[in-house]
């Protein structure tokens, strides 16, 4: 799946949403969930912290 929010000035994600899932909305929430609680070092730029948009790929997986 395929999920996109933006690095706040603080670095935490915000406004999490996906942009593509296979299956469609099994993982959605799931994947969310987990996004929200990550932490990035926030970009600076001239010393001074700012936003950035962020897409990236989670991957799910059910045993056999």
């Amino acid at each position: 799946m395929t999920l996109e929010f933006t690095v706040s000035t603080s670095g935490e994600p915000r406004d999490v949403h996906v942009v593509e899932a296979t299956p469609p909305g099994i993982f959605d929430q799931a994947a969310i969930n987990a996004v929200k609680h990550w932490r990035y070092a926030p970009l600076l730029v001239n010393g001074a912290a700012v936003e950035v948009p962020v897409r990236t790929r989670m991957r799910f997986e059910l045993p056999n």
